[in-house]
């Protein structure tokens, strides 16, 4: 066997076989020792017919056509374990498959292959981007929710049910009558006045007491379920239980039993920290996004088919995987939409299979064409970051990980050569329309009188 490669244009190889006859011969006698024990010849036992007894009757090349298939498999898997011209991908196609008159086999196998990427200018690049910068509502927001989460609930007993209560209610709704899905439950914490019950309802367990059993009527709204938009209900409600709920004050007292911190100056001091390093990494991360895009856009990528589906498939899986958490299919989610699978498919998750296959691309050209370095010390320190995340041992990890050190070596050459691009580039706000210059406001008013006349 021998083969020839060439490229048929930027996404697609061929190797061109040529497979002699004497192997094709021997091909076809191993086809002939695996398939004669299913071929049933009249007057002999299932195995036994010999091989020119059942060529007269099923055709002289019968097993040289099983032959043909036996070869091209095992011709492009010998061949492709050895191949580095380019990077094959995808599911191959045997094409100008012959059978020769002398028995000689020859047949073409094309394939995908990843193209190469012309990176355009990503050295010296002008990229627009609008940073975060410090607020202090941001730290007032998350000392709120501090508060919120220690917040102290207060059992009441001795008086009925008021608004911004938290009543502990069993209810069954009917319509007609006829119970409905999803109005019947048990223990439910009702906030009264939140407005997350259909208007009316508790605005009639306000007066209510503990214990206490009624009927209220309500009326769903228009724009409710089909099923149960406009229609009169009643509710069958006990009152199980009331309760309130105390966010404390931020103090002193309250810092030193609830932080390492002995007062608020100190407690806020950490607040304000802690935003000022979320916004640094914010910015960082949103850098290194525009100047990938910037880098992405200038460059010229041909991406093939079947890369773009083996992307498509395993982001297929992983939403799968998502919604299988959340106890549902795929195909459950699908029929939601009122669409088949696979037009979900084609115009949700293969354009993000799309965009993930030309960044793959981008990033393999990146460190094909810089090759950065990556020293123990480098892959020490990614540890250690690691460490803190995951709160674990440096060590640890590293042990834990050991079968993934390629993978994060190739993620701190990204970091390297992304950090690189920043240092090198330029950033600017995006224009605001107060930042147009006045003569362009001019032109363009000048533009719309003469369209007017």
């Amino acid at each position: 066997m021998s083969y020839t490669y060439q490229r048929l244009n930027a996404t697609t190889g061929r190797m061109s076989f040529v497979v002699d006859a004497e192997t094709m011969h021997d091909a076809a006698q191993k086809a002939f020792l695996r398939e004669r024990k299913k071929i049933r010849i009249p007057g002999f036992r299932p195995g036994k017919a010999p091989r020119s007894v059942i060529e007269r009757m099923y055709g002289e090349n019968l097993f040289l056509q099983y032959a043909m298939d036996d070869v091209v498999e095992e011709s492009f898997t010998s061949a492709i374990v050895d191949f580095n011209e380019d990077r094959y991908i995808g599911q191959p196609k045997v094409a100008n498959a012959k059978l020769n008159d002398d028995d000689s086999f020859t047949f073409d196998v094309d394939f995908a292959i990843v193209p190469d990427v012309e990176l355009g200018d990503y050295q010296h690049l002008d990229v627009e981007l609008e940073e975060e910068v410090y607020d202090e509502k941001n730290v007032e927001a998350a000392i709120a929710q501090d508060l919120k989460n220690h917040k102290r609930t207060e059992e009441i007993t001795d008086r009925a049910a008021q608004m911004d209560d938290i009543a502990s209610i069993d209810y069954a709704g009917s319509v007609d009558g006829v119970p409905f899905e999803g109005g019947t439950a048990n223990g439910y914490d009702l906030v009264l006045g939140s407005g997350s019950f259909i208007p009316g309802f508790e605005e009639q367990v306000v007066g209510m007491t503990i214990g206490e059993e009624k009927d209220i009527d309500v009326t769903f709204p228009e724009n409710y379920a089909p099923q149960l938009a406009g229609k009169a209900a009643v509710f069958h409600i006990k009152l199980n239980s009331l309760h309130t709920e105390e966010i404390p004050e931020l103090t002193d007292d309250y810092v030193a039993d609830t932080t390492e911190f002995s007062t608020v100056a100190e407690y806020r001091a950490d607040q304000e920290a802690k935003e000022h390093k979320r916004i640094e990494v914010a910015n960082d991360n949103a850098r290194k996004d525009a100047v990938f895009a910037k880098v992405v856009e200038n460059a010229n990528v041909q991406v093939p088919d079947a890369l773009v589906d083996v992307y498509t498939e395993q982001i297929t899986q992983n939403y799968s995987a998502q919604l299988k958490r959340s106890g549902m299919t795929l195909d459950e989610y699908v029929k939601m939409t009122g669409m088949d699978k696979q037009r979900f498919i084609q115009l949700y998750l293969r354009p993000e299979g799309q965009a993930q296959a030309v960044s793959e691309l981008v990033i393999s050209a990146l460190i094909k064409k810089e090759d950065p370095e990556v020293t123990e010390e480098m892959l020490d320190a990614r540890f250690e970051e690691m460490a803190e995340a995951y709160n674990t041992p440096a060590q640890t990890l590293k042990d834990n990980f050991a079968n993934q050190i390629d993978q994060i070596k190739h993620d701190i050459k990204v970091d390297v050569i992304l950090d690189k691009l920043i240092a090198n580039a330029t950033f600017h706000a995006p224009a605001s329309e107060e930042d147009v210059p006045a003569n362009e406001e001019v032109e363009a008013e000048e533009d719309n009188q003469d369209e007017n006349t």
